[in-house]
């Protein structure tokens, strides 16, 4: 028997489906793409606007002091295979790693991420998918999925996909370009509010985190950080050679 659903003593505002988290947290779908250099393809395109409404969504989340919850399990146990630990060397590691100790501390330190502990233990696939509807009905709020979306559009139709499952329950399901949407208009102030706070805090981090043996490669990593996010909050790929970040 699945243990009870338990909620923050808090507002939710919204659950937050692992596809979207992984395209928060992490830079490897799009990174592995820019490698081979074919910056126009379908694809290409399709990741770069999905990175883009990521962070983005992400402040949203902090400016708006929102709290949602995610799956516990699951989010992490993908992070691990698209950003393996061990392999810090590699930039999509090196960025998630970043990404929770800096991006999500100093920059985004008011989105209130919360995780259901537990509850998602044995569960793989549409168990995760179901509990996700779950958590969002039981919070009464909006569930945040990329489920159905591709490069060829949404599409919300097949049966098994959370869209038409959560619908049939009457859960609002949103993509995180349709969620941001709603609180930013023109993406551009967001994308410079958010590079000069990654400026602003950028030296704190390094002071108070960090020896002087390693800050200079910390330092050169926050670049190359600083100028991925740079590239996808402004979709300039111009001059972008295959291992400009690595």
């Amino acid at each position: 028997m699945a243990p009870p659903i338990q909620l923050p003593p808090v507002k939710i505002n919204a659950v937050v489906d692992t596809n979207v988290i992984l395209d928060i947290y992490s830079c490897t779908n799009l990174y592995r793409l820019a490698e081979t250099n074919d910056l126009t393809t379908k694809d290409f395109r399709y990741r770069a606007q999905r990175a883009r409404d990521a962070i983005l969504l992400a402040e949203v989340f902090d400016w708006q002091r929102f709290t949602t919850v995610s799956l516990d399990c699951e989010q992490l146990r993908n992070l691990a295979v698209v950003a393996p630990p061990d392999q810090m060397d590699d930039f999509p590691s090196g960025f998630t790693t970043i990404f929770i100790h800096f991006v999500k501390d100093y920059l985004l330190p008011s989105w209130n991420f919360q995780t259901s502990p537990g509850l998602d233990r044995d569960l793989l696939g549409d168990k995760c998918d179901d509990l996700l509807i779950d958590l969002a009905e039981a919070a009464n709020c909006t569930l945040i999925s990329n489920e159905g979306l591709s490069a060829d559009g949404y599409d919300p139709a097949p049966k098994k996909k959370i869209p038409a499952k959560a619908q049939a329950r009457g859960v609002e399901v949103v993509t995180s370009g349709q969620y941001l949407r709603r609180y930013i208009a023109d993406p551009e102030p967001s994308a410079i509010a958010f590079l000069k706070k990654f400026d602003e805090r950028r030296e704190d981090y390094l002071d108070s985190r960090h020896t002087k043996d390693n800050r200079e490669a910390l330092d050169q990593a926050l670049q190359y950080m600083h100028t991925y996010f740079t590239r996808v909050m402004f979709d300039d790929w111009r001059f972008y050679g295959p291992r400009e970040a690595a």
